[in-house]
């Protein structure tokens, strides 16, 4: 039918409705990708018809419409850009290049719209394709660049695509950004903190301080009551004597100090979390308090996993090394990915690393190592205790 519509009347291409929509638009608008089950419930329009075929039907009759916007300022390309046509991006690109520069009454270009709408793969191929560079930084009516659109949401993985060119997230952004040696623009900063700053609102923080401290609260005295409960319940065992049938050994010993550890890390955590929980208490300090609490907290956790993992090798070792090593390294690296969300952290290191080059590799190594410390300190920690007891108990 649309095949027999546009043989009768071309001109039909170039007429908006009410909205100002041309039938450029409806076809693109169509492309969204349907659910999986989408055609299995729906078995008579498979063999039929599927949306592709009217947008190029259109497209390919007249390319006036392409510089045809509705009522709104929005051209074909902001509306296959909105609903995530890839597909369609690249077709209009493909007929005419320019219009990657056509703007809607907000200014807006089709990757700024891309960017609000999390379309990822329209962003990630304007950012791939060299001839749209001239796009990259172009700014809106509120003078937002799709970069700036992006930090503002708070959209981490679509900021490294855009900062490759020019991964909480907006703590990554920010400090990306810092990395970076990026401008604060010309305000004063005094006049940058009064307008974009917001002072701390007491009331919300408070309520967000009492309701995080009841799960985290929760989770430093489970830690502490298991820590507790390994105390009196020794890998090996005990004697005839009533001591412990490992007691001497080095790692038997990095056992007890990273339990201890682990139960004095929930304990503080347990009274930091209790200040932080109290409402008497100045935001600021509880605030303070949280933060100490949570340090504890990971600390905790990092200790009892290395409990777990030395307790599980000094009973496995005399009869299965091998299993009792891949036990320790399986849980070392999964403590350093569960802190350092390597996942995140990559796609912002490579956004760096295009932008800046070897110098970001210095950063990389800087993060590493001070993550790394605050990671694995109750590890050492533990290990150092074994050895000044082992040289002790030798004297």
């Amino acid at each position: 039918m649309t095949r027999m519509l546009l043989r009768w009347n071309i001109g039909l291409t170039t007429q908006g409705d009410e909205n100002g929509s041309t039938p450029l638009h409806f076809a693109t608008s169509v492309l969204r990708p349907k659910p999986v089950n989408y055609w299995i419930h729906r078995p008579w329009i498979s063999g039929i018809w599927h949306p592709g075929m009217p947008f190029e039907q259109v497209l390919q009759a007249n390319l006036a419409p392409m510089f045809q916007s509705d009522n709104e300022g929005l051209f074909p390309v902001h509306i296959a850009a909105c609903i995530g046509s890839n597909k369609a991006v690249v077709k209009f690109l493909q007929k005419c290049p320019n219009i990657a520069g056509l703007r809607d009454t907000r200014g807006r270009t089709f990757l700024h719209i891309a960017v609000e709408k999390k379309r990822w793969h329209v962003v990630s191929h304007a950012c791939k394709t060299p001839s749209l560079s001239w796009i990259w930084n172009m700014q809106d009516n509120d003078g937002n660049t799709a970069l700036q659109s992006a930090v503002k949401l708070g959209f981490q993985d679509i900021f490294c695509l855009l900062l490759e060119n020019l991964q909480n997230p907006r703590f990554l952004i920010n400090s990306a950004l810092k990395f970076c040696h990026a401008k604060h623009g010309n305000r004063r900063m005094d006049h940058f903190e009064e307008h974009y700053i917001k002072p701390l609102d007491e009331e919300k923080e408070s309520k967000k301080m009492t309701s995080s401290t009841q799960t985290l609260g929760l989770g430093s005295v489970l830690m502490a009551s298991v820590a507790f409960a390994a105390s009196f319940t020794l890998p090996g065992d005990y004697g005839d004597n009533g001591k412990p049938n490992l007691s001497g050994r080095y790692v038997f010993d990095a056992f007890i100090a990273a339990n201890s550890l682990a139960f004095a890390c929930a304990g503080m955590a347990t009274i930091n979390l209790m200040y932080s929980g109290t409402a008497i208490v100045d935001v600021p300090l509880r605030i303070w308090h949280f933060d100490i609490a949570m340090f504890f907290a990971f600390g905790s956790v990092t200790s009892l996993g290395t409990a777990f993992a030395l307790g599980l090798y000094v009973t496995l070792a005399p009869v299965a090394y091998m299993t009792a090593t891949a036990i320790c390294v399986v849980a070392s690296v999964v403590s350093l990915c569960g802190f350092m969300d390597p996942l995140r952290g990559r796609a912002v290191a490579r956004a760096l690393y295009a932008r800046m080059g070897n110098q970001a590799l210095l950063i990389f190594a800087r993060i590493i190592i001070l993550r790394g410390a605050m990671v694995y300190w109750p590890l050492v920690t533990s290990f150092i205790s074994a050895a000044i007891s082992a040289k002790y108990r030798e004297k």
